[in-house]
């Protein structure tokens, strides 16, 4: 079946008159790869997940023109000649023009009251349903939050389904007696009104790759709290960015939302400046910009191989 796949693979790059290939994803890298051998085309392989544990894929990496990882901790898990010689350039962000408005925002997703806009804050998880995201350190952060916070909270969870479906987590959340005030969204293609009305962003992820969901939220005007693990570490690179707690530490994350509660009015002051920040690190043009270097690179040394 491989000697098949390559087969046609080679003979569609040939006939295209392909001179690079640019991956994003296992299967295509592993599909791609295979029909690059023996052939001019030059491969360069996107990583945008932590490395897996494949005999084949660590060959095939190693046949690749360049390698690109989205992070510098993606970049760790690469079989070692391919890291020594890979480029780290993260995800980008398309910023959206007007600046957020946290209020309407709270209107529009929960079609609340202006006074119960006003007094409520929104703790959200955007994510996959499953164990590396965590889930259930979020289901617990609630649970424990009646007796933690005395402030009106809501809890809201947006994600497709994964380990879990909708159904098992709106049980868990009525096992946990949090159904009131948690609320499950299912995932939504047009989700910036959603990270708008979220004051306070949770990401507990084990080992994310990179964490896009924190730059979204950021990019709308929410205050992070993260694991301390993974790609997080890359954004949250200063406490003025973000709150980074141990993976599982449910007190931690606890303590790290009381300290955000308790200093509200600043912050709301530094969210433009921690905005503004993000957007200029991850922003498309900048991102897009550094992907185009790589084909410049790669396409002068072939006009130098040609020469």
């Amino acid at each position: 079946e491989l000697i098949k796949v390559r087969w046609k693979v080679s003979q569609f790059l040939k006939q295209s008159d392909i001179d690079i290939l640019h991956t994003n994803d296992g299967r295509m890298h592993a599909t791609w790869a295979l029909g690059i051998i023996g052939i001019s085309t030059n491969h360069i392989w996107h990583q945008r997940s932590a490395f897996p544990k494949s005999r084949l894929l660590n060959c095939l990496i190693l046949c690749s023109s360049k390698v690109i990882a989205i992070s510098d901790y993606v970049k760790k898990t690469l079989p070692q000649r391919a890291s020594r010689r890979a480029v780290m350039i993260p995800n980008p962000i398309d910023p959206i023009a007007r600046m957020p408005d946290k209020l309407n925002a709270k209107k529009l997703a929960f079609g609340w009251s202006e006074k119960m806009v006003s007094a409520t804050t929104v703790i959200g998880f955007v994510g996959t349903l499953n164990n590396q995201k965590r889930i259930m350190d979020f289901v617990a952060i609630a649970a424990y939050s009646k007796k933690y916070f005395a402030v009106p909270l809501q809890f809201v969870i947006i994600g497709k389904e994964g380990e879990y479906t909708y159904d098992q987590v709106k049980a868990i959340l009525r096992d946990n007696q949090v159904a009131e005030y948690c609320r499950l969204e299912e995932y939504k293609s047009e989700i910036d009104i959603w990270y708008e009305a979220i004051d306070i962003l949770i990401a507990p992820s084990m080992n994310e790759a990179f964490g896009r969901n924190i730059i979204e939220g950021i990019e709308r005007g929410a205050a992070i709290v993260a694991a301390n693990s993974g790609g997080h570490t890359e954004i949250i690179d200063d406490e003025s960015i973000g709150e980074l707690v141990d993976v599982g530490d449910i007190t931690g994350y606890l303590k790290a939302v009381h300290f955000l509660l308790s200093n509200v009015s600043k912050m709301e002051r530094k969210a433009d400046d921690v905005r503004t920040t993000i957007v200029e690190r991850y922003n498309t043009k900048r991102i897009c910009s550094q992907i185009v270097n790589e084909y410049k690179s790669l396409a002068t040394s072939l006009t130098r191989q040609s020469n």
